[in-house]
């Protein structure tokens, strides 16, 4: 009897911990994720000024987060690990330009704020522009909202969750 009623928790712990675990993922940055055009805001500013693809990988000690822009002559991408803590880091990036980046965690862990600031070329101490990002997922994690404040425009972008693949097929 003992047994059984042992065997009946194991399997029900099992199942809490993968549910668990499913609910964890679906309220998670970490994924692949594509702009969604439709639902998207832009003013007056062209579409190829957002980020078509993000690819997010996120736990409890940082964030590594990949974007990829691709206008009308290229194909730009970049990347940035930046630490759960708040504190910040910097890159220097291809163009000499100097990126300052952090992150601050809102809403319990649904919302984030990307801090951006870039130097001019080759002055790293000289800002020459920021950029302001809040991210929040929707509930069911299925849809990242992005929205980027400049020093002159706003853009409101929705980004769709896609698979690892549709990501590679998609971004290339």
């Amino acid at each position: 009897m003992k047994l059984n009623g042992i065997k009946r928790a194991i399997t029900l712990i099992s199942i809490l911990m993968v549910a668990l675990s499913v609910n964890a993922q679906k309220n998670s940055f970490s994924g692949s994720w594509i702009l969604n055009t439709k639902k998207s805001e832009f003013g007056d500013i062209p579409t190829r000024a957002a980020v078509q693809f993000y690819q997010v990988k996120y736990d409890k000690s940082d964030m590594l987060i990949r974007w990829i822009t691709n206008d009308v002559k290229s194909i730009s991408i970049s990347e940035v690990r930046v630490p759960m803590d708040s504190s910040y880091v910097s890159s220097l990036l291809p163009n000499k330009r100097t990126r300052i980046a952090n992150l601050v965690i809102t809403d319990q862990g649904k919302g984030v704020i990307f801090n951006k600031s870039y130097s001019k070329p080759g002055k790293a101490i000289e800002i020459d522009y920021s950029l302001k990002e809040r991210w929040n997922l929707t509930n069911d994690g299925k849809e990242l909202y992005i929205e980027l404040t400049s020093p002159t425009y706003t853009i409101r972008a929705i980004y769709d969750r896609i698979t690892d693949a549709e990501f590679n097929r998609s971004s290339l």
